[in-house]
């Protein structure tokens, strides 16, 4: 999955942790780094940073977090 530079809505409808950046309906991108309950809706900016690395901005009232998300590449060893 790649991201686009943007601001995306994080929701999340059940237990799942997801990854800050990931668009709605979707689920980890990689290593959760965020987990939100029902019914917040949190903007997030997303920057794309490298191949697999997007850097996030999360405002709440006047608080900013600052943070990144790497995505996980899993390779299959076959003997």
């Amino acid at each position: 999955m790649i991201l686009t530079n943007g601001t995306y809505d994080i929701i999340n409808h059940g237990r799942i942790p997801r990854c800050a950046g990931a668009p709605p309906g979707s689920v980890a991108l990689g290593t959760p780094v965020m987990a939100v309950s029902p019914p917040l809706m949190l903007p997030i900016e997303v920057e794309r940073v490298g191949d697999d690395t997007y850097q996030f901005r999360l405002r709440t009232n006047d608080t900013i977090a600052l943070g990144h998300s790497e995505q996980v590449r899993k390779e299959v060893f076959r003997r």
